[in-house]
C-alpha cells in the first residue's frame, strides 16, 4: 500500500530532524573557527621537514606542579600531543630525565590559558540561544640536549598560543559547515597542526645549535 504524499513528507521531515539531533549531540553543536592558513614564509619553513631528532617528554617539575596544585604527568601528556601533532621531530615519546636514548628532553612549561565557558543560556534554551566566545589554548616546552657526561645543556623555551572563536548551540551545526570552521575541537585540524609546526620550527637553528653544542661538549 502506498502512503499518502503528506505522510511521506512528514516522515522525511521527522527523519531529517532525528539526523540533525543525533549529529548535534555527537559534536555538531560545537563549532570552532580554524586558525589562519600558513603564510608563504611559513609554508617554506614547514617544507624543510622535521628535525632529525628524537625527543623524550618528561613530567613537569614535581615541586612546581605541586605548588600550583596541578598534575605534572597530565601536562606532560598534553606536551606530547602538541609535539606529535607538530610533525617537527623525527620521533616524540614519553620518558624520564634519565633517558639517554634521546637527542632532546622536553618538559612542560606549565602554560595554561583555556578560556572555555559554561553555556548556561544554551543549555537552558535546549540549544536555541547560542553561546559565542573566544577560546585560547597555550602550549609550551623547555628543551635540553644531553651532553656525553649526562649533564643537560642550556635550554630553549618554545611557546605557542591559539585563539579561535567558538559557537555552541544549534547554530553551530550550520556555522561548522562553512569554510574556515570545523565541528568539534580545532586541535586535530591540519591548520592547528601546521601552527604547532611553525611555532617549533621557527626555532630550528636554536635547537640544532643546542644538540650540536651538546654533542661536541668535552
Amino acid at each position: 500500500m502506498t502512503l499518502p504524499q503528506f505522510i511521506r513528507h512528514r516522515w522525511k521531515l521527522l527523519l531529517s530532524a532525528l539526523v540533525l539531533v543525533v549529529y548535534g549531540f555527537s559534536g555538531g553543536c560545537y563549532a570552532s573557527e580554524l586558525p589562519d592558513p600558513p603564510t608563504r614564509d611559513e609554508l617554506a619553513l614547514l617544507a624543510h621537514g622535521p628535525l632529525p631528532y628524537r625527543v623524550v617528554v618528561i613530567a613537569w617539575d614535581p615541586a612546581e606542579a605541586a605548588r600550583r596544585h596541578q598534575n605534572g604527568t597530565a601536562y606532560a601528556q598534553a606536551t606530547l600531543q602538541w609535539l606529535e601533532s607538530s610533525g617537527a621531530f623525527e620521533s616524540v615519546r614519553l620518558g624520564n630525565a634519565n633517558d639517554t636514548a634521546t637527542d632532546l628532553l622536553a618538559s612542560p612549561t606549565g602554560a595554561y590559558c583555556n578560556s572555555a565557558v559554561v553555556p548556561m543560556f544554551t543549555i537552558l534554551s535546549l540549544g536555541i540561544i547560542p553561546t559565542i566566545f573566544t577560546d585560547r589554548t597555550c602550549e609550551g616546552a623547555v628543551f635540553h640536549a644531553l651532553q656525553p657526561t649526562g649533564e643537560r645543556s642550556d635550554s630553549v623555551v618554545i611557546r605557542s598560543e591559539l585563539a579561535n572563536r567558538v559557537i555552541m548551540g544549534w547554530l553551530a551545526v550550520l556555522i561548522g559547515a562553512l569554510p574556515g570552521w570545523t565541528h568539534g575541537d580545532v586541535g586535530t585540524d591540519r591548520r592547528a597542526r601546521q601552527r604547532a609546526g611553525v611555532a617549533i620550527l621557527a626555532y630550528r637553528s636554536h635547537l640544532m645549535a643546542l644538540v650540536g653544542g651538546a654533542r661536541t661538549a668535552p
